[in-house]
C-alpha cells in the first residue's frame, strides 16, 4: 500500500517536469524509486504483495445422501366418559323417640268402716273411687330435616389428539463429481470451478460425510502450512501444496477423533 503511494508520487513529479524531458527524469528517479519501494517492503512484509502465494484451487462441495426421519401428526376428535362431583340439598325424614306424660283414670275398691245406727254397730263396707294415674309413654315420630350431599354427575367429552407416526424420507445428496479423486480433464469436464488462492489447497470432510475442496481463508485455526491432515471441531482439513493439487480422494472421515 505505502509502495503504491510512492509510486503515485513519483509519477505526478515526472509530470510535472514537463513532457519533454519526462523519459529522461523517470530513468533518473527509476532506481531510487525501486529503492524507496523495497525499503517500504522491508520495513511493513504485511504489504508486500510479491511475496503472495497465487495458486489455483478446485472448488465444489458434496453432501451424502441422507435419511430423515419426519413424524405426521394426524388430528382426530375422541369422546370420553367423566365423573363430575356434585353437591346438592335434599331432605330427609329422620326418626325420633319422644316421651310424653299420660293421665289414666281407674276406679278402685276401697274397705272402709262405718258406725251402723240401727245396730249401734261399726261395721265395714266397700266403696268405688276413680283416680287418675299419670304415666310416661314413649312414641317415635319422623323428623324432615334439609341436608347436602355429594352427587356424581357422568358426562361425555370430546377432545381432540393426534396419531403420530414416523416416516423416513431419503435426502438425495450431491455433488458426486466432486468425490474424486478426478483429473484436470475430468474437472474442466465436470465444469469444477477453479478459484484463484493466496494460502493452500485443502480438502476437507466432517463426520457426516460432507466434502469440500477449496482455498484455506483463516477458519477454524488449522495451519494451512503443513501440508498434512489435521481435525478441528470435527472436521479433517487435508492441505496439499501447488495449483490444483486437491483433486486427490477425500480423507476417511470415520477416523475423525477430537
Amino acid at each position: 500500500m505505502y509502495a503504491w503511494v510512492i509510486f503515485v508520487a513519483a509519477t505526478s513529479l515526472c509530470v510535472d517536469a514537463g513532457e519533454e524531458n519526462y523519459r529522461d527524469y523517470h530513468e533518473e528517479h527509476l532506481g531510487h524509486l525501486e529503492g524507496l519501494v523495497q525499503e517500504v517492503n522491508n520495513d511493513y512484509p504485511q504489504y508486500d504483495t510479491s511475496n503472495y502465494k497465487k495458486v489455483k484451487c478446485y472448488q465444489c462441495s458434496y453432501t451424502p445422501d441422507r435419511v430423515e426421519i419426519e413424524e405426521i401428526r394426524t388430528p382426530k376428535v375422541v369422546r370420553q366418559e367423566v365423573v363430575v362431583p356434585r353437591i346438592v340439598k335434599d331432605t330427609v325424614q329422620v326418626p325420633r323417640v319422644i316421651w310424653e306424660e299420660v293421665t289414666r283414670p281407674r276406679v278402685i275398691k276401697e274397705e272402709y268402716s262405718y258406725f251402723d245406727a240401727p245396730s249401734q254397730e261399726w261395721k265395714v263396707g266397700d266403696r268405688t273411687r276413680h283416680v287418675n294415674d299419670v304415666i310416661w309413654i314413649s312414641r317415635q315420630i319422623m323428623e324432615t330435616k334439609e341436608i347436602t350431599k355429594q352427587v356424581h354427575d357422568v358426562e361425555v367429552i370430546t377432545k381432540q389428539v393426534f396419531d403420530v407416526r414416523k416416516v423416513s424420507r431419503k435426502r438425495a445428496g450431491g455433488w458426486d463429481k466432486c468425490l474424486g479423486p478426478f483429473t484436470e480433464r475430468n474437472a474442466n469436464t465436470w465444469g469444477i470451478d477453479q478459484w484463484d488462492c493466496h494460502s493452500s489447497c485443502y480438502t476437507k470432510v466432517d463426520k457426516n460425510g460432507n466434502v469440500l475442496r477449496g482455498c484455506y481463508k483463516d477458519e477454524f485455526g488449522v495451519d494451512p502450512s503443513k501440508a498434512t491432515c489435521q481435525t478441528k471441531y470435527g472436521t479433517k482439513y487435508c492441505f496439499c501444496e501447488g495449483t490444483l493439487c486437491n483433486n486427490g480422494a477425500i480423507p476417511d472421515f470415520k477416523d475423525i477423533d477430537e
